[in-house]
């Protein structure tokens, strides 16, 4: 990708995604679902391992290292010294295809980092670390690399700015301490093993100065051959200085000439004038600031791309050492894969020494753009399976084929927290047919995957996916799974132009607006609501022209809100396009939905258009329908167009005979085909697509987690669900009205667990309430065991008590992680005293009188084991008939929208006073932390047990077998309490288990103990990565961990009293501390490096 915040980014961007010609797929097979499903079947499953087919070839080990082979050297420009593994080693024998089939595997970018672009006016006392920021990522480290690693990834791209290091004096020198961040960087893959791509990055579009042009004497555009010259001396002196900083590195490193740059982009607007004259425009530049665009035509780029690309493969060679063999990555022309195919671009000529085999070609794949772009919320379909397949083909035959190595740079779904299908469906497609010609796959990523500072995917479907292809281990621990829909409805953080009518755009209604895409990345996008953009993407409220957002002062923008059948003009006036030789798409878009009224017929005929104030045709014309597009968009010229579709000014527009404006557009136009429409809107039925509701509902925006049943939860009328809140600020909050709801608190449509949002594989069971009687709510698949006790536990309802008082709920089994936990138990509701509207049943209740609830005492006493699976209130419901008759009437107040669910019906008269007044229990569920004067949980001791104890299970002393661990009684458990135990060694499982995790509790036969110790020894030679020890073991005794050479994380749930020394001794990784508070770990860290291991962090 070009830049951290291209709006809507690129357009494919008019919301198209790319466009499949028609041939069958010759040399690649797909693996699409059934063949009777239609091709708009939509992917939604998330793969689990083992439906994940593809398996990476991957080196047994880096020919780069060589074992216990290193040396400390300190890097020349920043001074830093650091351990370097790379052996220099070539092997002039292998290809970049067999390095594709055989050593590379998958690949990732270190996005936003290095490429970030300092500004011109601030790169002389920039710092190197200023600009790897910039882009808010945190500054990268060895632990990085060693944590993608982890995972089998075993390629890493590195896009640069390197015009950052260049202060712009006109030698085109590169600053010593960036080359050095660089190398830094680089070694830090290399250490590693991988594979490395090195490449010049946008680079605030200075390359735009290989088209730059100036105006002559009488404003026409010509070249500026002064401006041409200088960017072939640029090229050539940063390329040169690259190569003679890395010349003498191995084959792990590849050279890229550049990204997405070599085609349309060479015509890229430059500023004329300024601090940053010759590149991109500055943001909130001056009006004074003019930019010019370059006036190559077509096959013009294409030649000049394929100079460029032939000078750098003459470039690295000329500069000798181990560049002479190095891997070579050649830009496609845009990175596009059909324009890359296209007969007019060729790849460089190498040294005949190396004939073709040191060559790569580079294309990117973001298809389709709706899901995999920026800020993408679209879907992943059948047929876009199959259109990866025969893309990928393309590529097979031009290149693999005829052997050169295929690197598809960047690929992604660019937003996996958005969409609405299977991420892991698509990247397991995506892989896979690029393993097939001999591609390999780098995924674009931002910190949108990875956590940079925590070194571990954030995806749990994700982490698993790779581990899977690559057969590695790396940290799968998380929970979170990728997929969702992002909007809330709330549009507050969109940006929106102030040249656009906001006044007109908020009336309720049918707008339509001119929507255009050039080749040079001008844009503005076809409709979409703003509530489902992406984080920086565009539609109406967008525009960009000269590869700049307009300004209200430089541009007026005539939008239209149509009210009737008839005509009517929209414009745009002061938007210079002109740096493209014709239009990607064109035309007028809406926001009408086009699947609810394409029966209407729906036209736009009579069309007139004017450019720069000149019509472009002698007579009028109409627009064509593109029918992939949500929402009705007319389109004059589509680019994307199948075979056998039509689109007026296509013709003109191929053969770049119509004008691309300098200044404006305009369209007047009739539209028909309004009546069922407009009549919508007359009666209120219409859905305004900036809520996604009928303009006459004024129930609010909902944003159920995937795990709630919402039909259960639109079934108007009284539900209850499981409530509960943990020590650790895990939570299902008690009901409120969404309308009532602060920023960013929750009620039933939400559930925390292990501090993050449940899975959307946890199984939840609410009900909705017809009778009077039994019922049982539960969640399965959520992880409280991090606390030592409820705050609060019971069953809440919508329920207003002051309408329907005298309701009771008696809770005849409560059960955690299947253990019965109370029966036959009434649940006092919370009161009027403590300002919860709606009935809330209450097993425990820290905030309210000590003891008033029938499990407060044991949860304060830390008697109960929170869940790490399940929890349910099986319960018994009395008092419902008054609000079962209000909603079998339709009076029942609906509490979302504060009106009647049947507006026709009888209003209710005021229920009969209760005869039974509810018990008091003081206290509403808190949003935050409570306050320090909450009362403290009463600490009494839970009704006697009626049997006499005796010990159960072994005695002390005695050993015993479980799972990964064998353990050691310390006290017997007898048949009124638990007994305890201590870890004393693992078994043969446990021993070589990639993860331990200390359980706080087992069961010997009918016997249960608290695990409360770790022995001598207790773990010595474990394979484990990550080891957890529950929340009871507080000390570490001698040996424990010694020759845990595998150990990269140890989680400590409690704050430390004791650790011996040599405890550690023999382990050889950094070991990252986790658990508890920031505080308790800090001093964890500090009594854990007194064992004399100081590797603890």
């Amino acid at each position: 990708m070009r830049k951290k915040n291209l709006k809507g980014l690129l357009a494919a961007c008019l919301s198209f995604s790319m466009v499949v010609t028609s041939f069958s797929v010759g040399g690649i097979g797909t693996k699409t679902a059934e063949a009777a499903e239609d091709d708009k079947t939509v992917f939604t499953e998330v793969l689990t391992p083992d439906q994940i087919t593809l398996r990476e070839k991957l080196p047994e080990k880096a020919s780069n290292i060589t074992e216990g082979e290193s040396r400390e050297v300190t890097i020349q420009g920043t001074g830093t010294k650091m351990t370097v593994k790379d052996n220099g080693t070539v092997r002039k024998e292998l290809s970049s295809k067999w390095l594709a089939e055989n050593e590379m595997g998958a690949g990732v970018n270190l996005g936003n980092t290095m490429e970030a672009v300092i500004p011109v006016d601030q790169k002389k006392d920039a710092t190197p670390t200023d600009g790897e920021t910039m882009w808010k990522q945190p500054v990268t480290t060895q632990e990085y690399f060693d944590a993608l690693h982890s995972y089998g990834i075993n390629t890493v791209r590195i896009p640069v700015a390197w015009s950052n290091a260049d202060i712009d004096d006109g030698t085109y020198t590169l600053r010593e301490e960036f080359l050095g961040r660089i190398e830094e960087i680089v070694n830090y893959a290399l250490n590693e093993g991988m594979y490395v791509i090195v490449n010049d990055h946008w680079d605030n579009q200075w390359w735009g100065q290989f088209g730059a042009c100036k105006k002559d004497a009488d404003g026409n555009k010509v070249a500026d051959e002064e401006t041409r010259a200088a960017a072939w001396t640029r090229y050539e002196s940063y390329w040169t200085q690259i190569s003679e900083r890395f010349k003498d590195y191995s084959d792990h490193l590849i050279f890229e000439g550049a990204n997405e740059e070599l085609g349309t982009r060479l015509n890229d607007a430059i500023c004329l004038n300024g601090p940053a004259k010759g590149y991109a425009k500055p943001d909130n530049s001056g009006k004074d600031i003019v930019t010019l665009g370059g006036n190559l035509k077509t096959d013009e780029l294409y030649e000049m791309t394929n100079k460029i690309n032939q000078k750098f493969v003459d470039i690295v060679r000329s500069t000798g050492g181990n560049n002479t063999y190095r891997h070579l990555l050649i830009p496609g022309y845009d990175t596009d894969i059909s324009k890359t195919v296209d007969d007019r671009y060729k790849m460089p000529t190498d040294i005949a020494e190396n004939g073709k085999d040191k060559l790569f070609i580079s294309v990117h794949y973001y298809t389709p753009w709706d899901f995999c772009g920026d800020g993408g919320t679209g879907t992943y379909t059948v047929g876009d399976q199959k259109a990866t397949y025969e893309y990928f083909n393309q590529m097979k035959e031009k290149f693999s084929d005829n052997g050169y190595g295929i690197i598809i740079g960047e690929c992604a779904v660019c937003n996996p927290a958005g969409v609405d299908a299977s991420v892991t469906q698509w990247y397991n497609d995506t892989f896979t047919a690029a393993q097939q010609i001999s591609a390999v796959p780098c995924l674009w990523e931002t910190s949108q995957y990875f956590d940079r500072v925590e070194c571990k995917q954030i995806y749990k479907d994700i982490a698993d996916f790779y581990n899977t292809i690559n057969q590695a281990d790396g940290d799968a621990t998380m929970t979170k799974i990728s997929g969702g829909v992002p909007s809330n409805g709330d549009d507050s953080d969109v940006h929106f132009g102030d040249y656009v009518d906001k006044t007109l755009w908020k009336t309720k209604g049918l707008h339509a607006y001119i929507t255009y895409q050039t080749p040079t990345w001008d844009y503005r996008n076809a409709y979409k609501p703003l509530r489902s953009l992406g984080k920086d993407e565009g539609s109406y409220q967008y525009i960009q022209a000269g590869g700049n957002e307009v300004t209200k002062e430089n541009t007026k923008v005539t939008d239209v809100q149509i009210t009737k059948d008839g005509e009517y003009t929209i414009s745009l006036d002061g938007v210079d396009l002109s740096a493209a030789n014709n239009y990607r798409m064109l035309g007028i878009a809406t926001d009408i939905d086009y699947k609810t009224y394409k029966e209407s017929g729906i036209k736009i005929t009579n069309a007139t258009m004017k450019v720069d104030g000149k019509e472009v045709t002698d007579a009028p014309f109409d627009l064509t329908v593109k029918e992939d597009n949500k929402y009705y968009t007319f389109m004059a010229v589509n680019a994307y167009a199948k075979d056998g579709e039509f689109f007026p000014l296509n013709e003109l527009n191929d053969a770049e005979k119509l004008p691309v404006a300098s200044k404006s557009i305009e369209f007047t136009f009739t539209v028909t085909g309004l009546d069922k429409v407009l009549q919508d809107i007359a009666d209120g039925s219409y859905i305004d697509p900036e809520t996604g509701k009928a303009l006459n509902d004024d129930t609010p925006e909902i944003s159920y987690g995937k795990y709630i049943d919402k039909s259960l939860w639109e079934k108007k009328g009284a539900h209850a669900y499981l409530m509960y809140q943990t020590a650790s600020w895990d939570y299902r909050d008690a009901f409120k009205p969404q309308k009532k709801l602060a920023k960013d608190a929750h009620a039933f449509e939400y559930i925390r667990a292990a501090g993050n949002e449940a899975a959307d594989t946890t199984k939840v069971q609410d009900v909705y309430f017809d009778k009077d009687g039994d019922y049982t709510v539960s969640i399965d698949g959520i992880d409280l065991s991090a606390a030592n006790a409820f705050n609060m536990l019971g069953v809440a309802t919508d329920i207003a008590w002051k309408t329907y008082p005298g309701v009771t709920v008696t809770a005849k089994s409560i059960k955690l992680d299947g253990k019965e936990v109370l029966k036959d138990s009434v649940l006092p509701p919370k009161t009027e005293e403590n300002k919860n509207d709606y009935y809330t049943f209450m097993a425990i209740d820290k905030w309210a009188d000590e003891g008033s609830h029938p499990l407060d005492d044991a949860s304060a006493n830390e008697e109960l084991e929170l869940p790490s699976q399940s929890v349910s209130i099986e319960f018994t419901v009395s008092g419902l008939d008054q609000l079962l008759k209000d909603v079998a009437n339709g009076t029942y107040i609906d509490p979302q929208t504060g009106k009647q669910i049947d507006p026709n019906a009888k209003p209710a008269e005021s229920p009969a006073a209760p005869t039974q007044v509810p018990s008091a229990s003081p206290s509403n569920v808190p949003s935050a932390v409570p306050s320090a004067s909450a009362p403290a949980a009463k600490t009494t001791t839970p009704a006697a047990v009626t049997s006499a104890p005796s010990i159960v299970g072994p005695k002390v002393n005695a050993t015993f077998t479980s799972g990964n661990y064998k353990y050691k009684v310390t006290k017997a458990a007898t048949t009124v309490a638990k007994g305890t135990v201590k870890v004393v060694g693992l078994t043969k499982k446990g021993a070589k288990a990639k993860k331990l995790n200390v359980p706080a509790t087992i069961k010997k036969q009918t016997a249960g103990y608290k695990v409360t110790a770790i022995g001598a020894k207790a773990f010595k030679g474990s394979k484990a990565t990550a080891i957890t020890l529950n929340k009871n073991i507080k000390t570490i005794p001698s040996a424990a961990f010694a020759n845990c050479k595998k150990l990269k994380t140890l989680t400590v749930k409690a704050k430390l009293k004791k650790v011996a020394k040599k405890s550690f001794k023999g382990c050889k990784k950094k070991i990252k501390v986790k658990g508890a508070s920031a505080k308790v770990r800090k001093a964890n860290v500090k009594l854990l490096k007194k064992s004399g291991y100081k590797k603890f962090k």
